[in-house]
C-alpha cells in the first residue's frame, strides 16, 4: 500500500543568523521525522536556499526526500522587456502572479515554513493564508516558543 508523502513549502528571505539557521535545522528535522518526503522551495529568499541546501543534505540518510523548485514569477514573450530581461508587466499583475503561485503551493502543502516579519506584503498574505488553510504554518521571523 502507498502512503502520501507530506510536503513543505518554504517562502521567504530574512537575515539568517546562526541561531535561525540551527532553528531551521532543527525544525527540517521535525518535520521529515513527521513524514514530509517532499520540499517545494520558491524562488525568493534566504530561507528557501537554506532549506534546500538542508533538505539536499538530508537525502544522504532519506533518499526518498524530494526536492522541487517551483519559480512564483511567470513570463510569457509580451511580459519581458527584450532588451534588459525585466517583467514590464504592471506591479499588480505580478502580485497576482506570484500569489496565485505561492497559494497552489500551500493547497498542497502540509507545512509551511516562512519568513515573514511584516515587511513584505507578500509573505504576510501567505502566512494568513496558510493558517486559514489549517496548514502547520512555522513563521521563523517570530520568536521560538
Amino acid at each position: 500500500m502507498l502512503t502520501k508523502s507530506k510536503i513543505c513549502s518554504c517562502f521567504g528571505s530574512g537575515m539568517l543568523s546562526s541561531e535561525l539557521k540551527e532553528r531551521v535545522g532543527i525544525y527540517a528535522d521535525r518535520v521529515i521525522d513527521d513524514g514530509v518526503r517532499v520540499f517545494l522551495f520558491d524562488c525568493m529568499g534566504d530561507l528557501a536556499g537554506l532549506m534546500s541546501e538542508i533538505a539536499a543534505a538530508k537525502r544522504r540518510k532519506y533518499p526518498d526526500i524530494g526536492i522541487t523548485l517551483m519559480c512564483c514569477l511567470s513570463f510569457g514573450l509580451g511580459d519581458v522587456d527584450m532588451r534588459t530581461g525585466c517583467d514590464i508587466r504592471p506591479s499588480e499583475q505580478r502580485k497576482a502572479d506570484i500569489l496565485r503561485k505561492i497559494c497552489a503551493m500551500i493547497d498542497m502543502s502540509d507545512y509551511i515554513f516562512l519568513y515573514a516579519d511584516g515587511s513584505n506584503d507578500i509573505l504576510s498574505y501567505a502566512c494568513r493564508y496558510a493558517s486559514e488553510k489549517e496548514k502547520r504554518v512555522i513563521n521563523f521571523a517570530s520568536k521560538p516558543l
